[in-house]
């Protein structure tokens, strides 16, 4: 995942970072918490949740915690589009 950053006086975009994320995780939405520096980022292709922790300064996240976003009992296929 690229992390952008924006400079309006310019009106230019540019890359500030990138997040590795783990093969096979197809992240899919990502979306801020609105008054923590968190962002979660839900991977489609292995049913998870990612937690960052976002620093505005440097715009960069890093990945703090994985969790699936299936119950434990869950059996079938699932993908977390």
């Amino acid at each position: 995942m690229r992390v952008l950053r924006f400079d309006p006086a310019r009106g230019i975009l540019s890359e500030a970072s990138v997040l590795e994320e783990r093969p096979a995780s197809g992240p899919r939405h990502g979306a801020f918490q609105p008054t923590r520096p968190i962002m979660w980022i839900l991977n489609e292709l292995d049913s998870t949740m990612t937690t960052c922790e976002w620093d505005s300064e440097r715009g960069t996240l890093r990945p703090s915690q994985i969790i699936s976003t299936l119950s434990t009992t869950f059996a079938g296929n699932s993908t977390a589009a």
